[in-house]
């Protein structure tokens, strides 16, 4: 049996609609040169159903007898899979028609000593019309600096078209499933430790916002804070010559803090970003805002902007 040159991994749990439609875009890439594994994180049968209907043989169907976790569900996946380069899809978002066709120009034309890419991003909300365009994203092909290509890799997630080497993952290992959330961050520090990566400065992966449940919900926040927490301080000595990779991602811990009503943490992730930037004096301006107000500084500005300035209809 010829060896692929991708293999998609789509991790799935109970949402055999979202599936199909992540199974369509697909089957409608240029490129055909793929296998697509698959795994069904809880025995529902509709999944199995729905990949039969579509009667293609590059599809591979993988069950856990009982729910594992997305991060168990990725190293199935990984483990069956026979590609050379290992791309993730969300089982509720969409590949563009021609993400295989650039991911593989892409490598095939990239220095050997690039591990792993990405690419641009359109967010969409899902509603019963069909969907309302939210914003898009793009990365640089090539960053100002290493600093700002750390921030880049270290934020992105799985969602964003992520596809690694298969050496890659021989070398950093599969993901850690005793994370329960945040496991994609995770993997991705120890990807960025090791290898060199690019983002593809194309708008390729469709990402969709929906009312039929998410990693990043609400209800998970608290087990979010504690596990991104755990990521910082186990990469303290990767992020410590770089101020501002440390402010980005304890600038998120801070939000979240604040968020679940834990100010006093929230307060100390903000304090310790000024004693790394003590210029920054923006710093002050979100520990009043979030103590006064539940917010950052920027969102509270734009929510007075908004108020003294309506929006015109």
């Amino acid at each position: 049996m010829k060896t692929p040159f991708f293999s998609i991994i789509i991790p799935t749990f109970k949402r055999p609609l979202l599936l199909a439609r992540a199974i369509r875009s697909v089957l409608a890439q240029t490129c055909g040169d793929f296998e697509c594994i698959v795994v069904d994180d809880g025995g529902d049968p509709e999944t199995e159903r729905t990949i039969d209907r579509f009667g293609d043989k590059r599809f591979v169907f993988l069950r856990h007898g009982s729910t594992q976790g997305t991060a168990a569900a990725y190293n199935t996946g990984i483990e069956a899979a026979r590609g050379n380069l290992i791309s993730i899809l969300d089982d509720d978002d969409e590949y563009l028609p021609d993400f295989l066709e650039k991911m593989h120009m892409f490598f095939q034309t990239a220095p050997p000593h690039i591990g792993f890419a990405w690419t641009g991003i359109r967010l969409v909300k899902d509603v019963s019309a069909g969907e309302i365009f939210m914003s898009e994203r793009i990365w640089p092909a090539r960053f100002p600096n290493r600093e700002a290509a750390y921030i880049a890799a270290t934020t992105i997630g799985n969602g964003f078209g992520l596809t690694m080497k298969r050496e890659c993952l021989d070398a950093v290992g599969l993901y850690d499933e005793s994370f329960r959330v945040c496991e994609d961050t995770e993997h991705l520090f120890r990807l960025a430790r090791t290898f060199d990566f690019a983002a593809i400065p194309d708008v390729l992966v469709k990402i969709h916002c929906h009312a039929s449940g998410q990693l990043t919900d609400p209800e998970k926040y608290s087990l979010r804070l504690e596990l991104h927490q755990q990521i910082l301080e186990s990469n303290a000595d990767f992020i410590a010559p770089y101020p501002e990779l440390f402010r980005v991602h304890a600038q998120r811990l801070a939000e979240l803090s604040y968020l679940l009503k834990q100010n006093r943490k929230g307060r100390k992730m903000l304090i310790d970003i000024w004693r790394r930037q003590p210029w920054r004096i923006t710093v002050f301006a979100d520990v009043i805002c979030n103590e006064w107000f539940g917010a950052d500084a920027v969102s509270c500005a734009l929510k007075i902007k908004g108020r003294i300035f309506p929006a015109r209809t």
